[in-house]
Order: C-alpha cells, then sequence, then structure tokens
C-alpha cells in the first residue's frame, strides 16, 4: 500500500484552483464510464491522486472507489481496494 500512495506522491503536481479541480474531478468521473479498462483504471489512480492532495475531495473520491469495487473488472476491484485503504490511512 505504500507503493501506491509514493505513486501518488512524487511532488510533480500541477497546481489546480479550486474551480478547476471541479472540473477535472468531473472529467475523470465521466471516464470512469469508458468502455476501455485502462482508461477507466488510469480515471480511478487520477482521482485517488487527487484525494491525496486534496482533503474536501476525499468523502467523494472513496465513494467513487466503493462503487468501482463493487462493479468493475478484477484488477479495478483489486487496485480500487488498495487506493482505498491508502486513502482511509491518511
Amino acid at each position: 500500500m505504500d507503493a501506491v500512495k509514493k505513486a501518488g506522491s512524487d511532488g510533480h503536481r500541477l497546481k489546480l484552483s479550486e474551480k478547476d479541480r471541479t472540473v477535472v474531478l468531473e472529467v475523470l468521473s465521466g471516464y470512469l464510464h469508458d468502455k476501455s479498462r485502462t482508461v477507466r483504471m488510469f480515471s480511478m489512480q487520477a482521482l485517488a491522486n487527487l484525494a491525496f492532495d486534496e482533503v474536501k475531495l476525499r468523502p467523494q473520491v472513496i465513494a467513487l472507489l466503493q462503487d468501482l469495487i463493487k462493479t468493475g473488472s478484477p484488477a479495478m476491484k483489486n487496485h480500487g481496494r488498495k487506493l482505498l485503504a491508502s486513502l482511509k490511512q491518511l
């Protein structure tokens, strides 16, 4: 789980305004419904990365991840569980 957290905390992030974060959150949430499993997986990781940095986003991202764990592919479920565990430790 530390690997997940380390991958998401490299310090090379874009500085986003609150408005930009809202737009990014909406776009990434939309990608969670893409046909491509890869797109959905990267969107899930990007949402978690946002939540690692933004305390206010954590409840919303945690709820999204919990839904994905119920409906996603086995790989998505596994990765989602790891991301959730890391987010809940913060």
